[in-house]
Parts: C-alpha cells; sequence; structure tokens
C-alpha cells in the first residue's frame, strides 16, 4: 500500500465514521463513561466492523480493551449485546477471537458465523411435465426429488436419513455399507451438506445459522488429475477443491484464520489450480462478490507468493499440514471418501496405500468417513456400520417428502397431506379405487431398503404417467395402479 492509498483509507475512515471517532476519543479520555452510554460507544466501535472488515479487527480489539478497564464489560446483559450488537452473522464472526470472548463472557453460547459453499447450490435437475403435473395436486416440488440422481445426488426435502445414521456421523473413523450406488453418493453428500454451520434466513428474513456438526468436509475427488495420484496428493487436491467451494461464498471462512493459517489454504489452491491468477479468477466466475470481504479475500490472493508450482510434489508433512487447517470453530475434519468410485484400474493399489494413513490422520484431526455399495478389494482399518431404511422408515420419509413438496397454503386449507396413495384416486365413482398395499406398500417393498431406489422408482412413474397418459393434451390427474406394476418391474 503506497502513501496515496493510505491517505485514501485515512480520509475515508475520518469522513464516514465519525460516530466510530467520537468513540475513540470517549474511550481514551479520562472522563468518566457513564454504564448507560457504554452498549452505543460498543456499537458505534463495532461498525468499523461492517466496512472494513479483518483490517479493523485489532483497533476493534485495542478500544474494547481499553474500555473494558474503565468499565465492566461483563455486565451488560447477554440479550442487550445480541441485540444490538451482535445481531447478524458477520458481526458474530468476531466473537470468534479469544480476546473479544474474554470481555464478553456472557456471550459463550451465541452462535458464532454460519458458512455457505458451492455443493448447497442444487439447482436443476426438474422434470419440468411432472412439475406442470403435480401442481394439479398442489405440490410445489417433486417429492421424489430430482429425476437423475447420478448427476443430481441429493435426496429431497422432507426425506428421513437412514438407520444408524447419528452412529455413523460422530466423530470417529468409520466405513458406511450402503444398498445402492446411488445411496452412496448422495448419503456421501449428505454429510458434506450436515457438516458445515450454515447461514440460514428465518421467515422473517432474519440472519440464523444452522449449527451442523462444526466440522470441514473434504468430499475426496478422483477427477482432479490427469492420472491417479498417491492418497495423499488426492486428498490435497480435493481439499483445495473444498475451500475453493467455500470461499466463493465466505470469504470470512480464511480472512478470521491466522496469517499462517491463511498461507496453509492459499499454497495447496495455488498449488492445485496453477497460479493465484487461476484461483481468482475460477472465485469470481464461481460467485464470489465485490463486497468487502470479498475484495479482501482476492487482494490476499493476488498478494501471495506460493513456494509451491503445481509440477512439485510436496513432502507428505506439508500435504498434511495443509488438510489439518480448517476454518475458524470447526472442531475437526471429515474425509469424505466414497469408495465405489475409486478408478478401477488402480483401485487395489489406491487403497493399499490408503488404509495406513487411517489412523495417522485421525492423529492429526482428520477423520474418514467412507462410503460403499459394492463389495470392496481389500479390507479398511476402519469399523463398519450398515445404512439401510427399514419399510417403516421408508414409509415414514415418503411422507414426510409429501408434506415437505406440497404448498403450505393449500394444505393448510385442506387440514391434511396429499399422500402417494392419493395421487391414485380414491372416488369409485371415476373408477380409482387404489388401496394401500396396491400403491404405497408395493413402492416401499420393491425399493429393498434403499431410499434412492423408491425415489427413482417414484420419478419413473410420473414420468411414465406424464409421457404416456395424455387426454386433450395434457397428462391425467390420476396415476394407473397398472403402470405402477409395470416400473415395479424393473426395480
Amino acid at each position: 500500500m503506497n502513501n496515496v492509498d493510505v491517505k485514501k483509507l485515512y480520509g475515508r475512515f475520518f469522513t464516514e465514521h465519525p460516530e466510530s471517532i467520537d468513540a475513540l476519543s470517549k474511550i481514551l479520555d479520562s472522563l468518566p463513561i457513564e454504564q448507560s452510554h457504554v452498549l452505543h460507544l460498543i456499537e458505534a466501535l463495532v461498525k468499523l466492523w461492517d466496512d472494513f472488515d479483518a483490517d479493523a479487527k485489532d483497533l476493534i480489539i485495542g478500544a474494547l480493551k481499553k474500555l473494558s478497564r474503565r468499565v465492566d464489560l461483563s455486565l451488560i446483559p447477554e440479550y442487550e449485546l445480541q441485540r444490538k450488537i451482535f445481531a447478524n452473522s458477520n458481526r458474530r464472526r468476531l466473537l470468534r477471537d479469544t480476546e473479544i470472548k474474554m470481555l464478553f463472557p456472557q456471550l459463550s453460547s451465541v452462535p458464532l458465523g454460519g458458512y455457505n459453499a458451492k455443493w448447497l447450490l442444487h439447482k436443476g435437475g426438474d422434470d419440468p411435465k411432472i412439475t406442470n403435473w403435480l401442481k394439479e395436486f398442489s405440490f410445489v416440488s417433486n417429492p421424489f426429488g430430482k429425476m437423475n440422481l447420478k448427476d443430481f445426488p441429493f435426496y429431497p426435502e422432507g426425506f428421513l436419513p437412514p438407520n444408524k445414521w447419528n452412529d455413523f456421523a460422530d466423530n470417529f473413523p468409520k466405513l458406511a455399507q450402503c444398498p445402492s450406488p446411488q445411496d452412496a453418493r448422495a448419503l456421501a453428500l449428505q454429510l458434506c451438506v450436515e457438516s458445515l454451520p450454515l447461514k440460514k434466513k428465518d421467515v422473517e428474513g432474519n440472519e440464523t445459522v444452522k449449527p451442523g456438526l462444526q466440522v470441514l468436509p473434504i468430499l475426496v475427488s478422483f477427477n482432479q488429475s490427469l492420472t491417479i495420484e498417491s492418497p495423499l496428493l488426492t486428498l490435497a487436491r480435493s481439499a483445495a477443491q473444498t475451500w475453493l467451494d467455500i470461499l466463493c461464498l465466505s470469504p470470512d471462512a480464511m480472512l478470521d484464520l491466522l496469517p499462517a493459517e491463511q498461507e496453509a489454504v492459499l499454497d495447496p489452491l495455488c498449488w492445485a489450480f496453477g497460479s493465484a491468477k487461476t484461483v481468482t479468477n475460477l472465485l469470481q466466475r464461481e460467485g464470489l462478490t465485490p463486497d468487502k470481504a470479498g475484495s479482501l479475500l482476492l487482494q490476499k490472493i493476488e498478494r501471495f507468493q506460493s513456494g509451491f508450482s503445481s509440477a512439485q510434489v510436496p513432502q507428505n508433512t506439508v500435504l498434511l499440514s495443509w488438510l489439518k487447517t480448517r476454518p475458524p470453530e470447526l472442531i475437526s475434519t471429515f474425509l469424505i471418501v466414497n469408495l465405489d468410485e475409486v478408478p478401477l484400474p488402480a483401485k487395489v493399489w489406491w487403497m493399499e496405500q490408503f488404509n495406513p494413513l487411517i489412523s495417522t490422520l485421525f492423529l492429526n484431526g482428520i477423520v474418514v468417513k467412507a462410503f460403499f455399495s459394492s463389495t470392496i478389494p481389500i479390507a479398511l482399518s476402519l469399523p463398519e456400520v450398515q445404512l439401510s431404511w427399514s419399510n417403516e422408515n421408508l414409509r415414514a420419509s415418503l411422507n414426510a417428502q409429501f408434506e415437505s413438496a406440497m404448498d403450505k397454503i393449500f394444505q393448510k386449507e385442506l387440514g391434511q397431506v396429499i399422500d402417494f396413495q392419493a395421487l391414485f384416486g380414491s372416488d369409485p365413482a371415476i373408477g380409482y379405487f387404489a388401496t394401500r398395499e396396491e400403491t404405497t406398500e408395493r413402492l416401499i417393498s420393491a425399493s429393498h431398503n434403499s431410499l434412492a431406489r423408491m425415489l427413482t422408482l417414484g420419478n419413473r412413474l410420473f414420468q411414465h404417467h406424464c409421457e404416456r397418459r395424455i387426454k386433450n393434451g395434457v397428462p391425467e390427474k390420476y396415476l394407473y395402479v397398472e403402470d405402477l406394476e409395470t416400473i415395479l418391474k424393473t426395480a
């Protein structure tokens, strides 16, 4: 930063933040400070964070420490601090600082800033013909989710997790056997979704944080290089992709780290993607906004001089240090690997190299969570958990999916939820009188304890109906039991 930049910064500081300047002068002054004015002084200081972000953190902390010598900040009621000072998730990021936590011990239970990530955005994959037909039943989305689980491995809203899911998602290495390849993919991604603390908006539009598991999820990808690499190289490239997916929507995930930790984020990014310039281009292409935090992140990347070129093979100790770095507050890292996706020609070799790393990774706070649906060529040093859905679980999930997909206003007027059986009609006068055993129970039985199979069969039935049961140019309203029987034969 040259002299001109410094003058601009100071000019902006004094002209745009008179309240903050006034607060600083009162704190530094020797005159008494009334307790009733303290909250106003703190609020004026924290406004600097809104504009200058991490650049103003040292100034804010220094002023608050000075203020704490004159008044007891711990006596300020928690609800007032939450309502007036730390009302949004961006300001709550300040509470990640150890010194701030010590100044305001009454805020120890306040949820901190959440994150967003690219893998949470799963638009597309809907069939417009099915969507339009479902509107007749007042559905706003497809209760069976995306048409293609292979390309869009996301379960629909309202789904229920498989048996033993909570046991599997604890903080210990585990191997999950899944009922189908589609379930293995979707469950791996679901664990990513549940790991991060997420920024959300409530019904009134206020910012909230969904705590999640407080874990950084690294979804292992085998498409980051042209050839199959050793496990640590594969994991490091996957970690770089994970950071890219987070930083494009949540730059504070890196900005709030210590300088050495920031280097441990930027080094693998520059190494994996070739250069700092490529990283900035990718972040902007993926949606990084040019606000204060976004601009500050780009500046840090542009100025960063990486010690690693893309042609280098870093030492294992370096790769491990990259994997250990995670955003503030997160207690561990989940290394999420779908063993079905390990390239077949090198599968045995890769897994033999990977197996001895599991304990080393765990000792460094990196927890392996592996998924598979078919047989694996070697035994891994991981306790195995069977993830599947009982018929009762599938039935409950199906009902919950239908409830989540319905128009809530219509549901309130109706006083009940339309279920799968109701799509076949229930009026004998028009020739429809399908029973639960003919519809819901048959679908569940044919799913063989797999939610992915149930979703696939449901979507095939919908597609079959919308393509073949046409009257006056539009799909008929009610489904046919004989069509369901035809579809279930493919299960």
